[in-house]
């Protein structure tokens, strides 16, 4: 058997286009890799869904236009809390794919962007002109994250981690963790203005537990103590 490890990488990068349709943003596509050593199947995947009247819809993904997408960088509105994407709505799912007991751990990278549109007259005719750019994020965004088997490590390393050994449920459905299941009860978030909105990218890294995650993560023993 053959163990993979998956890794989802972020580069925070930007996106240029340089006719009618102009636009500038900072989260690009996240890539899948894997590392091939020996013993159990390792995968585990992250998704944003919006949650309306008990439904999950699966997130979209940003778009570039031209039918082309930032893989795994999920769109959220934080101006319309009409909408059946507003932040409130925002789920994340991991699911577990392994045929061995794993250990996983989560990082979100979000960014804030600001949309312009502007027209432009030349000989041609008028052109609608688009341009998207980031926005100084002092504190990341205040999301209700799950505590029930999660470790908060992001003042360390960025991650959240999973607490418990974690196997697919059956050789056909993975075993499914919530990292956002709910919006906080009785709190609010304050929407922006209509041209703001959010970006945010899924980082999964999942590693074999016993002695392979001290082997791939450098780590002793777990951020919250004890043993792996």
């Amino acid at each position: 058997m053959r163990k993979y490890l998956i890794g989802l990488l972020i580069i925070i990068g930007l996106f240029l286009s340089t006719t009618v349709f102009f636009v500038t943003s900072f989260l690009t596509d996240i890539d899948i890799y894997s590392e091939s050593v020996e013993i159990g199947d390792v995968r585990v995947i992250g998704l944003a869904y919006y949650e309306n009247e008990d439904i999950l819809t699966l997130a979209d993904q940003i778009s570039l236009g031209n039918s082309q997408y930032k893989q795994g960088v999920y769109f959220v509105n934080i101006s319309d809390n009409q909408s059946s994407k507003y932040i409130e709505n925002l789920r994340i799912h991991i699911q577990d794919y392994s045929n061995v007991e794993t250990y996983f751990r989560v990082k979100i990278i979000e960014q804030k962007t600001i949309k312009y549109t502007r027209e432009i007259e030349t000989e041609n005719g008028v052109f609608t002109v688009v341009t998207e750019v980031s926005k100084l994020m002092e504190e990341p965004t205040d999301l209700n994250f799950e505590t029930s088997n999660w470790y908060d490590n992001r003042a360390v390393d960025g991650y959240f981690y999973y607490t418990q050994k974690s196997i697919r449920s059956s050789a056909s459905e993975p075993m499914e963790h919530e990292l956002i299941s709910s919006y906080f009860s009785e709190q609010f978030y304050s929407a922006e203005p209509a041209n703001y909105s959010l970006q945010i990218g899924i980082i999964v890294e999942a590693v074999q537990a016993g002695e392979y995650v001290e082997e791939n993560w450098g780590m002793e023993t777990p951020p919250w103590g004890g043993n792996w």
